[in-house]
């Protein structure tokens, strides 16, 4: 059901590429799940769609239900009249015949499209590919599904960061390393960290924030903009509380810039606002050094509503 599951998925999303429409993910499942439910009642095979069979099916011409139909009728008369006459065919010609059909899927500049922008991506695509070839569906799926979370905890665990200074407009604030023309703010550190706070970061986080303000010259407020931050974790959220714990024993402050609402309703939920403050949650980071350099950090900011 798994890999029966995934294989109709993903040729129904590659057809429905092809004609510009809209796969609908979630009722593809109910409408395999209704077909295998009837096909257990009545002790019928497993139903999954068939990557040859649709490529055949699309070589030679079909575009709508009616192909079912006939493909239906087609088979009943075979099976009951003249399944004879393919007894002795040669199974050559039926894999010439798939082999032709399927060949249209097979797109090798997908590869060398991820090959040029993305080596991960590349080589997830290749172990799936040799494990479907080498041993079987299942285990190409399975290894296919562990490349997949190990990407995605790589790039958790490796997230965009940056320190910001003013650009010369005087009103916004671009990464240092990429734009020589902004400048640092004094006694200010703009800390941009572009990725979900969770657990496979939050040390991270920790660590090269504790290690930054605490550089020299050491900034009076770190600011952190959360503009990249789409969620936070309680092991987040315990990571803020003890950067907050962390600079305050050093007399620093630590301020919030451009936190999501989301963001913001966790952080309730979870009371480290009872720490930090509602008051160190700042709409811009122009707002926030605003109020670092005015000595009124403390008093300045209200949450998002």
């Amino acid at each position: 059901m798994i890999v029966g599951l995934a294989e109709s998925v993903a040729i129904a999303k590659a057809y429905a590429a092809r004609s510009h429409e809209r796969l609908d993910a979630n009722q593809e499942l109910i409408g395999y799940g209704a077909a295998n439910l009837g096909a257990g009642v009545l002790q019928g095979f497993t139903v999954t769609g068939s990557l040859s069979k649709s490529a055949a099916a699309d070589e030679a011409g079909g575009r709508t239900p009616v192909l079912l139909i006939v493909t239906s009728v087609l088979v009943l008369v075979t099976v009951l009249f003249i399944a004879g006459m393919f007894k002795n065919l040669p199974d050559t010609i039926l894999a010439a015949v798939l082999i032709h059909a399927v060949s249209g899927m097979i797109d090798f500049s997908k590869l060398r499209r991820l090959w040029r922008a993305h080596l991960g991506e590349f080589w997830l695509a290749t172990g799936a590919l040799a494990g479907v070839v080498i041993i079987d569906v299942l285990p190409g799926v399975l290894i296919g599904v562990a490349l997949s979370f190990m990407l995605l905890i790589r790039r958790l665990d490796h997230p965009t960061i940056g320190v910001l200074g003013r650009a010369p407009d005087g009103t916004t604030y671009a990464d240092l390393a990429t734009n020589p023309d902004a400048r640092a703010v004094p006694g200010v550190l703009v800390y941009a960290f572009r990725a979900p706070l969770v657990f496979a970061n939050a040390e991270i986080f920790t660590d090269e924030l504790t290690t930054r303000s605490n550089g020299s010259p050491r900034p009076d407020t770190v600011i952190l903009d959360c503009d990249g931050m789409a969620e936070v974790d309680t092991t987040g959220a315990d990571a803020l509380r003890q950067l907050h714990e962390t600079l305050g024993t050093r007399g620093q402050r630590l301020l919030l810039a451009r936190v999501t609402n989301a963001v913001v309703d966790f952080l309730r939920r979870d009371r480290p606002l009872e720490t930090l403050g509602e008051d160190a949650i700042y709409p811009t980071v122009r707002d926030a050094v605003a109020a670092a350099q005015s000595g009124h950090a403390t008093t300045g900011g209200d949450a998002p509503e």
